[in-house]
């Protein structure tokens, strides 16, 4: 995630040419603020050169229609928009307005936004597990959409899940990509983890046990 860049209105979990956001129900009061609420997309998307942006509505009920209003202006300003986790009161709404048409709705799934917290290395001394990191998510080099691979799949043709090409993994692209996945050894749940926390203590945001990442095991 990109903590450079925070805002009243939303959380940046990914920053790139496909971005993710996610909305929670502060999003409400958005409505009586719009302008800065586009102001802040707009910056985002230029800021990051921006060609898909995929907002998370899991922890959103509800989306007024001035926040819809929003989105559309943005979606004609260029931005391939995708709307995730929609609730049915959000489809049903984008259905009634058409907006189904120019928005992107629940065409898409991503991982669970878990993503494990640093903690205190007094806290890593007690019950801390080594877990190793599986894969990691990197951008498909034919439509730069992130893709989920496995430490296994170096050196092998993979398909792309989006434009359905065939690419070959190189050690390179792993040894880049800012994202990776690994199981709790507490849970053993899934965790999306930043590079940064890899030899770190931190916390998984299931369980709240304390593990420590690194490479291999």
């Amino acid at each position: 995630m990109d903590e450079s860049r925070q805002n009243p209105f939303f959380r940046i979990r990914e920053a790139g040419q496909r971005s993710v956001i996610e909305f929670d129900s502060s999003i409400v009061e958005a409505a009586d603020r719009t302008d800065e609420l586009r102001a802040e997309l707009n910056q985002f998307l230029f800021d990051n050169d921006c060609r898909v942006l995929i907002i998370d509505l899991l922890k959103t009920k509800y989306l007024p229609s001035a926040v819809l209003g929003v989105l559309t202006l943005v979606k004609r300003g260029g931005a391939d928009l995708h709307l995730v986790n929609a609730p049915e009161e959000v489809v049903e709404i984008m259905q009634v307005t058409k907006l189904n048409t120019l928005i992107h709705v629940n065409e898409i799934q991503l991982p669970p936004a878990a993503e494990p917290s640093s903690v205190s290395t007094a806290e890593n001394a007690d019950g801390a597990k080594r877990a190793a990191v599986e894969g990691y998510f990197v951008p498909c080099p034919k439509c730069s959409c992130e893709q989920r691979i496995s430490k296994h799949q170096l050196g092998h043709e993979v398909k792309c899940g989006d434009c359905h090409r065939d690419f070959h993994v190189t050690a390179e692209e792993l040894q880049s990509a800012a994202y990776l996945f690994l199981d709790c050894p507490h849970c053993h749940r899934e965790l999306r983890c930043a590079r940064k926390y890899v030899s770190r203590p931190v916390a998984c945001n299931f369980c709240d046990g304390v593990l420590e990442i690194h490479m291999y095991v």
